[in-house]
């Protein structure tokens, strides 16, 4: 069942074709290639080349997704981990095999042309993020955006939502060559992301970078922020419409987190998912990227010194 809401100019836009942007990641480019509107998406819905991808809470996209949006998830595009027989050294979010992803890809339909448009809904920001990366890591950046305010601007802005559970014919895709420069290791961070032309930040909310646990979890050895490393909290880069801020407005808080023009951010979280939310913010700058994928989880397996904001200010 499909619910159609009054959207001006919505059946004249459906009989619109533009091209797709093109998106580079080394290059981030001008931010409407990176993020497109609801009413860019209403013009090319029918388009036969598109895979639309809904991240959100499965129970609620039951009840409501934009027509032709498939349900996915991060695990979809991540290293499979067995979380029933985990080992306290295990790390939980990493990028797959590239063969393993290339299967998961083409089970949602997508191939070489394949036009990508990732939404969210529920406030899944990172999540959604965290799937764009992988795509750009599997080499398909050029083919990828997100849709600015998600599910909920759609709505607002009087687009069509159902119920249907779209049917989808595999993809063809080439083999993957990983963009393996666009993850980075302990090493890494250790030696050179707190070098010239780098920005290491970290994308987790300000208490955990300061180094206050939870009242249950005092003397966490998660609690507190890389030593050099900046705070800019992913949620900060959206607004209370759900919309990813203004360029001015996340110059403003990259510039206060410490990030100058022309520095690759190497941002890092808990696991390596709400930091691609900032990543993708920084993208959006003109920013190079790179994650460090398992993050604090893995810092913190490897034993390694974390620094604690004191309550008068400064690091101890």
């Amino acid at each position: 069942m499909t619910r159609r809401l009054s959207f001006l100019g919505f059946a004249a836009a459906l009989a619109g074709f533009v091209s797709f942007p093109s998106i580079g990641l080394r290059a981030a480019g001008p931010r409407d290639s990176l993020v497109v509107s609801t009413e860019w998406m209403a013009q090319r819905i029918k388009d036969p080349n598109l895979v639309l991808l809904h991240v959100g809470l499965p129970d609620k996209y039951a009840t409501e997704h934009i027509p032709g949006a498939q349900f996915i998830k991060v695990d979809d595009v991540i290293a499979y981990v067995d979380h029933a027989h985990m080992k306290d050294t295990d790390i939980t979010t990493e990028m797959p095999e590239p063969a393993v992803l290339r299967q998961t890809l083409q089970r949602f339909g997508i191939s070489n042309n394949s036009k990508i448009v990732v939404y969210y809904a529920d406030g899944y920001y990172s999540p959604s993020t965290r799937i764009i990366y992988a795509l750009n890591w599997a080499g398909l950046g050029g083919n990828t955006v997100l849709m600015q305010g998600g599910l909920v601007a759609w709505k607002r802005n009087g687009g069509a939502v159902t119920t249907t559970v779209p049917t989808v014919k595999p993809g063809t895709l080439s083999a993957i060559t990983p963009h393996s420069d666009l993850i980075v290791d302990s090493t890494f961070v250790q030696t050179r992301a707190l070098t010239s032309g780098f920005a290491l930040v970290d994308g987790r909310d300000r208490s955990a970078y300061d180094g206050v646990p939870p009242p249950n979890q005092q003397g966490d050895r998660s609690s507190g922020h890389i030593p050099g490393a900046h705070s800019l909290p992913f949620t900060d880069a959206f607004d209370n419409r759900g919309e990813l801020r203004s360029n001015e407005e996340l110059e403003t808080l990259f510039t206060k987190a410490g990030v100058k023009p022309g520095d690759t951010v190497v941002g890092y979280c808990w696991v390596g998912q709400q930091a691609t939310a900032m990543l993708f913010a920084a993208r959006v700058l003109g920013h190079d990227v790179k994650l460090y994928d398992g993050s604090i989880q893995d810092w913190t397996v490897k034993k390694l010194p974390l620094e604690v904001v004191r309550k008068g200010g400064g690091d101890r």
